[in-house]
């Protein structure tokens, strides 16, 4: 366990290579430890927020809120792409369907029998598209 920084903002980690010799569904299951560790420090603030009805708080606990919903995006390499790899059994889904992509683009297809890959490979470009566009505009997509 250690702290580290992330798009630059310090996190907490813990080494779970051990995790990979596990069943699929335990991993699933260590994916959602950053969620759940996320997700403490809200409950805690969001009922002193209900109680206190206190701006600030209902402001961290939005944030919070904001960001555990980022974490769980599958089109960025943070919990929610490594859940969705091991709830699909999927070792680098990420990269399978950019290369995938890739190949239909050379045979001039647009739609394959691996559907998976092609929804994943699609809609992760549209997301790092549409996120780079946002920063490209003053931070609103």
């Amino acid at each position: 366990m250690g702290i580290g920084l992330l798009y630059l903002q310090p996190v907490g980690y813990a080494d779970v290579t051990e995790s990979w010799i596990k069943p699929a569904g335990v991993r699933a299951t260590v994916a959602l430890g950053g969620i759940l560790f996320q997700a403490v420090p809200l409950l805690g603030v969001a009922a002193a927020w209900i109680v206190t009805q206190h701006h600030l708080l209902g402001a961290y606990a939005l944030a919070s809120l904001a960001g555990i919903a980022l974490n769980l995006v599958p089109f960025v390499r943070l919990d929610g792409y490594w859940l969705l790899c091991h709830l699909l059994d999927q070792q680098n889904l990420r990269q399978r369907s950019l290369e995938h992509l890739r190949y239909l683009a050379d045979l001039g297809q647009p739609w394959t029998a691996n559907r998976l890959l092609y929804l994943d490979g699609r809609s992760g470009q549209m997301f790092t598209r549409d996120l780079h566009s946002g920063a490209a505009v003053g931070g609103h997509p």
